[in-house]
């Protein structure tokens, strides 16, 4: 008998495979309450809720790159802020603190008086309210009216998973990719149907006669404030659902698509040695761009 036969196989079993994806699951799972409340500022201090989020220790902190955590701060009134801070110390002594400038778009459009956005899993941070006074479209209520509720959590996202491996991918596969017919007439087809969306939207901001940034981004952005868009300017714009599953513009996509195979085709030149270094270079700088993305710590990125 040979030395290789009798020995048994090492494949996995499904129910084995099936076993170990449970348990990856329960590993990742959503897991709430990662920011812990702490004792409250004094009577005279403008912050409340102050709120402590401890960083990832040991073999979690690998989990923790795909892993944010993503607080949720929902209060009376919109006349407020929310700071974070490094330390308690640097907290309590209300000094060094950064305000969160970015609370979502809902924040901007529907929910004023909610905040949403995302700390470091890596690195200890602090966080509470500063009541400020009633200002702006939204504002209502003032400091004595405040009453808030801060929730967090953390979610594995596999979205950031995929698209740090694809930026993996794609840095180390760039120079096969940059000589292969098939993704460059792909790319020269997506660039032109990109550049065919570049000219619909300005075409559509032109029709409109002032304001055109506002709708443009109302246009990208949102489909139920749109009815309020054509009833101010009088002009019919879609929205963006509606755009996209139109029968003309999948045809005129369809046209451009195919035109940009085309001049690709006629065009290219494998042979050519510095549009090959470009491509593979940009290919290369989109892959580090996609891992930057893929990480939830600029640090680490």
């Amino acid at each position: 008998m040979l030395p290789w036969q009798g020995v048994p196989s090492t494949s996995m079993s499904p129910r084995a495979a099936a076993l170990v994806f449970l348990c990856t699951a329960a590993l990742l799972r959503l897991t709430a309450g990662h920011c812990a409340s702490l004792a409250p500022f004094t009577a005279a201090s403008s912050f409340q809720y102050p709120h402590a989020c401890h960083a990832e220790r040991g073999w979690r902190a690998f989990r923790a790159l795909w892993t944010p955590v993503d607080v949720v701060v929902n209060c009376t009134t919109s006349s407020y802020t929310v700071v974070t801070a490094m330390t308690e110390q640097q907290l309590r002594s209300e000094v060094d603190l950064t305000p969160v400038k970015w609370c979502g778009l809902q924040h901007l459009v529907s929910e004023p008086a909610v905040c949403r956005f995302s700390l470091s899993p890596l690195q200890d941070s602090y966080l509470a309210v500063r009541a400020t006074e009633a200002s702006g479209l939204f504002g209502k209520g003032g400091p004595a009216e405040l009453a808030c509720h801060v929730h967090s959590s953390q979610e594995f996202s596999a979205l950031r998973l995929a698209v740090t491996a694809a930026g993996v991918l794609l840095f180390f596969n760039a120079a096969s990719l940059s000589m292969s017919t098939t993704f460059r007439l792909t790319s020269g087809s997506l660039m032109f149907m990109s550049g065919a969306v570049v000219v619909l939207t300005f075409m559509f901001m032109r029709s409109v006669p002032y304001k055109r940034s506002m709708v443009a981004f109302f246009t990208l952005s949102s489909t139920s404030m749109m009815a309020v868009v054509r009833w101010l300017y009088g002009t019919w714009l879609p929205d963006m659902h509606t755009l996209l599953l139109s029968r003309p513009f999948l045809l005129y996509m369809l046209i451009t698509g195919l035109l940009g195979l085309a001049v690709t085709y006629w065009m290219d030149d494998t042979s050519n040695v510095k549009i090959n270094t470009t491509i593979r270079v940009t290919l290369q700088l989109a892959g580090v761009l996609l891992v930057y993305l893929g990480f939830s710590d600029e640090r680490v990125a």
